[in-house]
């Protein structure tokens, strides 16, 4: 059987690459990219009918377009990845969704041995759950089909909490930067240990998933709603009685919290009446223009080391440009509003 070798957390791995009957193939269903769907299932397990639901459905209009791009190419370009013969199975490691398709596509043409066997890389028996982890999160955290915000907290969380990998080690793997995995973290163990206990019967739990990004990525409203004598528990109870509308109004909570009147509004009426009283007493806080310009500071701020060389070395022509045209225009401001500032002293001293 042909061989390649591939390195796996940097060991060196005889991986068989060769054609494996469907028949012999198990779809997997610890699949990371269905774990929305798992966690609201009644029981842990899930038979291949319920993981073919799951794939097809979570994005039906991806799932098509990938069918019917592997039908017209005829086959796959990057092979699935396979575990060891166990029980006269291959679990599949990474490649669910491409051994569901090609299934369909042997049940729509019954006569080609195109669609019997597909291609795939099978790992040795002796690889450990680090390594296939270590696939798994090639596959997806760093894939090129986009992963689901809540699906992949849930996996870093579970890597994390249950597998004992540090924030430090899942950086260097998935090549997220530090503290966006931090606070994916957080706000999943806000979600799966707090908000669902409050809330276990919300359908549109993973919906709310972002309310809880934005709440952990913002230190300081965290210490403001502290001060005001609230927590975590606070913050699901207002995300579940729907107190704040959005979940980008939760950056405004901040705003809200530094006012004593417009925290008791918020408190008392809601998002809606806190904000309307801060657009009077404060209407610099309320302004769309700086409220965008917090969102880009704070979006710029969770850059990754990569993303950032990317730009440098001259990847991202398109980055670079705004960048520098967003350097220059707030250089040129700046200056402005400091030397009215230096001004302003300079009359001061003169009086």
């Amino acid at each position: 059987m042909p061989q390649i070798s591939v390195n796996l957390e940097g060991v060196p791995v005889l991986v068989e690459n060769r054609r494996v009957s469907l028949d012999a193939l198990k779809l997997d269903a610890h699949n990371p990219r269905i774990g929305l769907y798992k966690d609201s299932q009644p029981s842990e397990d899930l038979s291949e009918a319920d993981i073919y639901h799951a794939i097809a459905n979570r994005s039906p209009d991806a799932y098509a377009k990938l069918r019917d791009s592997i039908e017209i190419n005829q086959g796959i370009i990057n092979p699935i990845w396979i575990g060891p013969l166990h029980d006269g199975k291959h679990l599949v490691i990474e490649g669910n969704t491409r051994v569901l398709i090609y299934r369909e596509l042997f049940s729509k043409y019954p006569t080609m041995d195109l669609w019997k066997q597909i291609p795939a890389n099978v790992l040795p028996i002796g690889v450990n759950e680090s390594q296939v982890n270590f696939i798994r999160l090639e596959a997806h955290l760093r894939g090129t089909t986009p992963w689901d915000a809540y699906e992949r907290a849930r996996y870093l969380y579970i890597l994390n909490d249950r597998e004992g990998y540090s924030a430090t080690r899942l950086e260097q793997v998935t090549r997220l930067g530090r503290a966006e995995i931090e606070t994916e973290i957080r706000a999943f163990r806000d979600m799966a240990e707090v908000y669902s206990e409050k809330f276990p019967d919300d359908q549109y739990q993973s919906q709310k998933f972002s309310y809880f990004v934005e709440f952990e990525r913002n230190s300081r409203l965290k210490q403001q709603i502290q001060k005001a004598g609230k927590q975590v528990d606070d913050f699901c109870e207002w995300v579940g009685t729907q107190r704040i509308p959005r979940a980008e109004y939760v950056r405004n909570l901040s705003d809200i919290f530094t006012d004593n009147k417009a925290t008791d509004f918020f408190l008392q009426d809601g998002y809606d009446r806190a904000i309307q009283y801060l657009a009077i007493a404060q209407p610099d806080l309320v302004s769309p223009l700086f409220q965008r310009i917090e969102d880009v500071i704070e979006r710029i701020k969770r850059l990754t080391f990569y993303e950032v060389e990317e730009i440098r070395e001259g990847n991202q022509p398109g980055r670079k440009r705004l960048l520098g045209e967003l350097a220059n225009v707030s250089n040129q401001i700046w200056q402005r509003v400091e030397e009215d500032d230096s001004n302003s002293v300079n009359d001061e001293a003169g009086r």
